[in-house]
């Protein structure tokens, strides 16, 4: 059995310009997960990811992602220990080019539950703190600490520095060259992991929704779906993108902003959800989206009925340790809410108060 544990040997001298191209079979990525066991950490990871995103796990007459785990017991993993690893390669490639990789699950783990830009700032920053340490090791603590740091401040005190962070972190730490594409900005739209849509629009979609319920919340952990209330929820880890999984329902849409692979993540949950209602395993759903005009990934968000809200939202965070909420700044963003169903005129009525225009019907 390959037992995956792994240890820290600092930064890798890899960087994300030189992870393996895509399992093409299910052979291919188990061969390369069982070189993990000899530090290749992020091809070992991304090979997973391979398996849960591309399915390569039916090739083995698998039916879904947690069952190849349980019944694959040659590779060691625990189901939440895989579904840590795939979160893990996510991030993985989402780092900028030539900027050096995690070695082992340990520098990764504090970056778990963080959106994609969080997480990048985060290791940026741990990069250059540890090549300030004189050891030159980026430990799980280094990394902690940068968390904190990172979440805890406002995204303009990061988005004037970011693109010079990248290139000290790739030219001090990696040894390489500063040329990290010169687009890190794209990586740094949301500062914040865990903010959680306000009360008022929840309950207008639990009213649009009645006599019925939220029966899936594709973008939510379980703090946030204290307040939500969905049958079902996907946590960032299960990634609510994942083919794999199944949207059905009522569901209610608010998804973070960042850049997947060169496109808008609000763009991609739109373009999901749209599909899902059109094969008809979703019976109608409401969205909350930036209101991005000029955007190209808005532009077929305009072809369904849509409330531009007068308000800039503010949304809710937790306080503390009892569960409490507090209310952030408001969003620099405008807000839209877009529904897809059967019921438009009770879409324009519920949210009467808020609207300010009432497009595509």
């Amino acid at each position: 059995m390959l037992v995956c544990v792994f240890a820290c040997s600092g930064t890798g001298t890899a960087c994300k310009g030189e992870l393996s191209a895509p399992a093409v079979s299910l052979a291919q990525a188990e061969g390369r997960i069982a070189l993990g066991a000899a530090g290749f950490f992020a091809s070992a990871c991304c090979a997973l990811l391979d398996i849960h995103d591309l399915q390569l796990y039916r090739q083995a007459g698998h039916a879904s992602f947690a069952v190849y785990i349980r019944a694959t017991t040659h590779l060691g993993f625990e189901l939440r220990q895989a579904r840590n690893w795939v979160a893990a390669a996510r991030f993985l490639r989402g780092l900028p080019a030539n900027v050096p990789l995690p070695t082992c699950e340990r520098q990764v783990r504090p970056l778990a539950g963080l959106d994609r830009d969080a997480a990048v700032r985060s290791w940026l920053r741990a990069l250059q703190r540890a090549s300030t340490s004189g050891s030159g090791r980026v430990s799980a603590r280094i990394v902690a600490e940068c968390v904190r740091e990172t979440v805890g401040q406002p995204e303009r005190a990061l988005s004037g520095s970011t693109g010079c962070a990248v290139q000290e972190a790739v030219g001090v730490v990696g040894g390489r060259g500063a040329d990290a594409r010169g687009r890190a900005d794209v990586f740094v739209q949301s500062s914040s992991d865990e903010w959680y849509t306000p009360l008022h629009i929840l309950n207008k979609v639990r009213e649009l929704f009645a006599p019925g319920c939220i029966d899936l919340d594709p973008c939510s952990s379980e703090a946030a779906n204290a307040q939500v209330g969905a049958s079902a929820f996907f946590r960032s880890v299960d990634d609510g993108l994942s083919p794999g999984l199944e949207w059905r329902g009522n569901v209610f849409v608010n998804p973070p902003f960042g850049v997947r692979n060169g496109k808008s993540v609000q763009g991609l949950f739109f373009e999901r959800c749209v599909t899902e209602y059109e094969q008809g395993h979703v019976a109608q759903a409401v969205i909350l989206l930036k209101a991005g005009v000029g955007y190209k990934w808005f532009k077929p968000v305009m072809a369904w009925p849509v409330c531009f809200l007068w308000e800039r939202l503010s949304f809710t965070r937790p306080c503390g340790d009892e569960g409490a909420l507090e209310e952030g700044p408001q969003n620099p963003h405008g807000s839209v809410v877009v529904y897809l169903g059967p019921r438009v005129r009770d879409q324009g009525t519920v949210l009467c108060g808020t609207l300010l225009h009432f497009s595509g019907v």
